[in-house]
């Protein structure tokens, strides 16, 4: 499965990556480019093997900051 969250501010999205590469053993960031035939433009991508405990704070966290998210049922 693929989040992609969308943060205006670039400052906040540095600050918002860093925060989950703490929280996610093992994870690899990317530059990520066409997804499903649409091209998206974030200027940060990472890449993990999570487990449903994971999910439910990267969740918990993307709901108390009011970040819209989009998911994509692709593969992880």
């Amino acid at each position: 499965m693929k989040y992609i969250i969308h943060i205006e501010n670039k400052d906040e999205r540095i600050q918002f990556a860093a925060e989950l590469r703490k929280l996610l053993k093992n994870s690899q960031t990317y530059i990520p480019g066409k997804i499903n035939g649409v091209v998206y433009k974030p200027d940060i991508g990472i890449k993990a093997n999570i487990t449903e405990e994971d999910l439910v704070q990267i969740e918990g966290l993307i709901e108390r900051r009011g970040y819209s998210v989009s998911k994509n049922g692709g593969p992880k």
